[in-house]
């Protein structure tokens, strides 16, 4: 595939394990962390507005875990598609019944 950033041929290479380990602890940290300020009054209005910015990039970093990057500047790509070998039918969402 052609990485859009870099212009050159690339395999995309899988997200790594690690990242959505780090990406999970980390709001779970966050997340622990708000309740135990929201418990002290004076840190409600420090709070709130951090609150509203961490909860904006909770989908940057989602995303982020989950995508597919080019190998040489770590741009995001698209999957690439899986070629199956000849004579090999794939029924996605088949019944296991069918």
């Amino acid at each position: 595939m052609r990485c859009s950033s870099c212009k050159k041929n690339v395999t995309p290479t899988a997200p790594r394990t690690m990242w959505k380990i780090v990406n999970i602890v980390f709001w779970v940290f966050l997340l622990a962390f708000a309740g135990a300020a929201s418990a002290i009054i004076g840190l409600n209005l420090v709070l709130a507005p951090s609150a509203i910015a961490l909860g904006l990039a909770i989908g940057t970093s989602a995303r982020r875990a989950a995508s597919w990057t080019c190998p040489v500047c770590n741009e995001e790509m698209a999957q690439p598609a899986r070629v199956e070998p000849a004579g090999v039918v794939v029924r996605p969402h088949a019944p296991a019944y069918a």
